[in-house]
């Protein structure tokens, strides 16, 4: 029995000596675990921020090519614009420019018109003058249906007869350009030599004074020839 008992207290002894040796087991174990879990922590942790370094580092790179990449068509744009404007701005010089010349057109095209009525208004008044004058003097012109031959037909020669009418038809010779007095009528009333002086005179001169004369030497020639015809006439009464 004592046996028995002595036994019985010899493995309460033990069992009370291992649970102190397991509670430190239990304890080495749970440290173990503790720096296990730390250290697998702290790699995550590690891992987690190296992480969000390489996204954070992705990022403001992909920011980066995006910022550069607009600021690149921005660039773009602003040239394309300042194009336009520079096209739109010769554009708008060229209108302006093309108004100022129509403009300008239209004034001289304003002073050509009044300058033409002014010529018109002028040579109708100097051809209504001519034509009062000529009327006074009497004196017409009329075509004679040949190319460069007018015929001057006279009249107020004849103090008996003011209308009696007395002509000579006056050409340019189309060889040598010269005035010709072709032939008067009354044909009796000049004498050739006399059409050829006044003919020389008149080649001696332009064109306009040499229609003058013309006119002034042929009334004077009908005038005095008419009067040496008339003057036997009234010698004899």
């Amino acid at each position: 029995g004592n046996d028995k008992n002595n036994q019985q207290q010899q493995q309460q002894q033990d069992d009370q000596d291992r649970e102190p040796a397991e509670d430190s087991d239990n304890r080495s174990s749970n440290r173990l675990d503790s720096n296990n879990g730390s250290s697998s922590s702290s790699s995550n942790n590690n891992k987690i921020s190296d992480t969000k370094e390489s996204t954070e580092v992705e990022s403001t790179r992909v920011e980066g090519g995006s910022i550069a990449s607009t600021s690149m068509m921005l660039t773009q744009e602003l040239q394309e614009l300042k194009e336009t404007l520079s096209q739109q701005q010769t554009r708008k010089q060229e209108l302006q420019d093309l108004v100022l010349n129509e403009k300008g057109r239209a004034k001289e095209s304003l002073e050509l018109r009044n300058q033409v009525q002014d010529s018109a208004s002028t040579t109708i008044l100097h051809l209504s003058k001519a034509k009062e004058r000529y009327n006074w003097l009497g004196l017409e012109y009329e075509k004679t249906g040949v190319e460069g031959e007018v015929r001057c037909i006279f009249s107020q020669i004849d103090p008996n007869e003011p209308e009696r009418p007395f002509s000579c038809t006056v050409a340019i010779n189309s060889r040598t350009d010269l005035f010709e007095v072709l032939h008067c009528e009354p044909s009796h009333l000049v004498a050739m030599d006399t059409l050829d002086l006044i003919t020389n005179h008149m080649n001696e001169q332009d064109a306009q004074a040499a229609l003058n004369f013309f006119v002034r030497s042929m009334r004077r020639a009908f005038q005095a020839h008419l009067e040496e015809t008339r003057t036997p006439t009234r010698n004899q009464a």
